[in-house]
């Protein structure tokens, strides 16, 4: 994301999206009343046919939706660039990658201002293979975590097998990550199983590919693996910079502090009572959470106006999914509170 101008006195920010991460980032910091502006399109009736026409307007949030990596931003049109529209229709803008577009808010949150410093950094792909003898999985991970990408079987012959992984399947996990390295170019690539078989392997990897390998291992193969892999050491110095693994790292300290009876509050209940006693040094949320409660979001306001650090972990990873378990809202407390 370019952020072509960051007018805080003005209450604006204008920026470019530039890839799909963009997109979600934008997702989480637009909320319903802040005012946006870009081009889109518009059905308009020219005689007896219905024709799509380019316009430049200003809405008000009403509806924020992001879904298969496309957002759509709805609501009333406050400014239009075109005199035959009325103020005050209904309008959505599809922002996708090369728009331009003006996010106008009555207050830019701390949480929100690192979101958007966090999306004009440097983008970065790390590519992962899982596998062992019979499957292997392929994970791009980024800024705002992992997608699978792709997931193979071998049919693997118990009598011989070794001399068919070595010129059947592991060949053709060396070929899927050729093509990957091609497409993303990512900066790392990890390959991961349990035992020996990376071994393997290494032995068919592209030049191309090999110089940018590193090796893990993990107990077995599968959509979990992921979530042990990157918490390997072998893997860390990678991924200390995505946003996973700073959400894994924010989830395991809740965790431990409730384990620990410690000084931590958890559910909606309890931390609105940490907020209103001025407790809370970190409050966390999830995009969940934020979608489905109204008030979540002014405990964020509430929290930061007290100085308190603010994160929202996405409900769609795994350590999303461990806070909504806790009821999508926590927070690392200052001091304990009395009953």
């Amino acid at each position: 994301m370019k952020i072509i101008k960051k007018d805080l006195k003005q209450r604006l920010i204008r920026v470019k999206v530039e890839n799909k991460d963009d997109l979600w980032y934008l997702h989480k910091i637009i909320k319903r009343g802040d005012l946006i502006s870009a081009t889109t399109t518009r059905k308009i009736k020219k005689g007896n046919e219905n024709i799509r026409k380019k316009i430049f307007v200003k809405i008000e949030a009403d509806k924020n939706k992001f879904e298969d990596g496309n957002l759509r931003i709805s609501g009333k049109i406050i400014e239009c660039n075109d005199g035959d529209i009325p103020l005050g229709n209904y309008q959505s803008i599809n922002i996708e990658e090369n728009t331009i577009v003006t996010i106008e808010k009555e207050n830019f949150l701390k949480r929100e201002l690192n979101e958007l410093s966090e999306a004009s950094s440097k983008p970065y792909n790390i590519l992962i293979a899982v596998f062992d003898r019979e499957e292997a999985l392929f994970y791009k991970v980024s800024k705002r975590g992992y997608e699978i990408l792709s997931k193979i079987r071998g049919d693997v012959k118990k009598k011989d097998f070794e001399e068919h992984i070595k010129k059947s399947f592991f060949k053709d996990i060396s070929e899927k990550l050729k093509k990957y390295n091609e497409e993303i170019k990512p900066e790392t690539i990890i390959i991961a199983s349990p035992s020996f078989w990376k071994e393997y392997l290494i032995k068919e990897l592209d030049e191309g590919v090999k110089k940018k390998t590193i090796s893990a291992t993990c107990s077995s193969v599968g959509e979990t693996a992921i979530n042990e892999i990157i918490k390997r050491p072998e893997t860390e110095t990678a991924l200390k910079k995505t946003r996973i693994k700073k959400e894994e790292e924010e989830i395991d300290k809740i965790l431990k502090l409730i384990s620990q009876n410690g000084k931590v509050a958890y559910g909606k209940e309890e931390v609105q009572k940490a907020v209103e006693f001025g407790a809370v040094k970190k409050l966390l949320t999830t995009t969940r959470k934020i979608e489905e409660d109204e008030e979540a979001e002014e405990l964020i306001r509430k929290a930061e106006a007290q100085k308190a650090e603010t994160s929202i972990l996405d409900s769609e990873f795994e350590p999303g999914k461990q806070l909504d378990g806790l009821g999508g809202i926590a927070a690392e407390l200052r001091f304990k509170i009395n009953d």
